[in-house]
């Protein structure tokens, strides 16, 4: 049963209600400060899935650099595929600006 545990620690929403839970008339910007404080900062979100990606052999860290492995750019091009043969918002896989 370790999938609930997986759900709660990756949870965006709870995180979301979590931010909500701790202000009173909370804007939208109060969430936001909020959640990246809590999800991202905290909870070291990007670290921990990166140590996935890397226990799982997609990502690659050398000098303290982070690079696709060729099965990273392989599972990372299906993604792309299946989400527009799915017409799935992709809009996330696009590099920021």
């Amino acid at each position: 049963m370790s999938l609930v545990p997986t759900i709660l620690d990756r949870s965006v929403s709870i995180t979301v209600l979590t931010a909500l839970d701790d202000c009173d008339n909370c804007r939208i910007q109060d969430i936001q400060d909020t959640f990246n404080k809590i999800y991202i900062i905290e909870n070291q979100a990007v670290e921990k899935r990166l140590a996935e990606q890397i226990y799982s052999k997609n990502v690659l860290l050398s000098e303290e650099r982070y690079s696709f492995t060729p099965r990273g750019e392989m599972v990372y091009n299906s993604i792309k595929y299946f989400t527009e043969l799915f017409a799935i918002d992709n809009s996330y896989l696009s590099k920021a600006k």
